[in-house]
């Protein structure tokens, strides 16, 4: 009945998936509805080691997140599966005494929040109305471009600075 609950609880898991494996690497649980967004189910993942559900690009950074895992270190990481993204947790699983007897990966899709991530940082270094630069990211840019020039030792450079007189208050009653 507790294995039953439990199931149903980490089935339930939102956006998500929960893998335990065992120290061969092969899966002995899968559950989360985020299963469903990969287009695997329970039995598809259950028995199979990380080298058989998941393409090179993908175990190869499982595998070893896996194993330290199994000695006792927890590791995070964003890894994108398709056209998602991933935040990806994996711990070892103890039992009562304190003894590692599997470990859990537990992936979260983060996709929405890392689109929202660049819309700010996009509001945040560009003016709304027009989507040019902001003064700030201007002298980012300028920095940077100066800096390049110095370090390939280029003495030429150039800066047009157009200043419109009025523009404050069009701007200040058009936005």
């Amino acid at each position: 009945r507790r294995d039953r609950s439990s199931r149903l609880a980490a089935e339930a898991y939102p956006n998500g998936v929960l893998l335990l494996f065992d120290r061969r690497l092969r899966h002995t649980f899968a559950a989360g509805r985020g299963l469903r967004a990969l287009g695997l189910a329970a039995r598809d993942v259950e028995g199979r080691t990380v080298r058989e559900l998941f393409p090179e690009e993908t175990w190869s950074v499982l595998e070893p997140a896996y194993r330290a895992a199994l000695e006792g270190q927890e590791t995070a990481f964003e890894l994108p599966h398709g056209d998602r993204d991933h935040l990806h947790r994996v711990v070892p699983a103890r039992d009562r005494s304190g003894a590692i007897v599997a470990g859990m990966l537990v992936a979260q899709d983060i996709t929405d929040r890392k689109a929202r991530e660049h819309r700010l940082k996009q509001w945040a270094s560009r003016d709304g109305l027009t989507g040019l630069w902001n003064r700030e990211r201007l002298a980012e840019a300028v920095d940077r471009a100066l800096g390049e020039r110095r370090r390939r030792d280029d003495r030429d450079h150039a800066l047009l600075f157009v200043d419109l007189d009025g523009f404050k208050a069009v701007n200040d009653t058009l936005g």
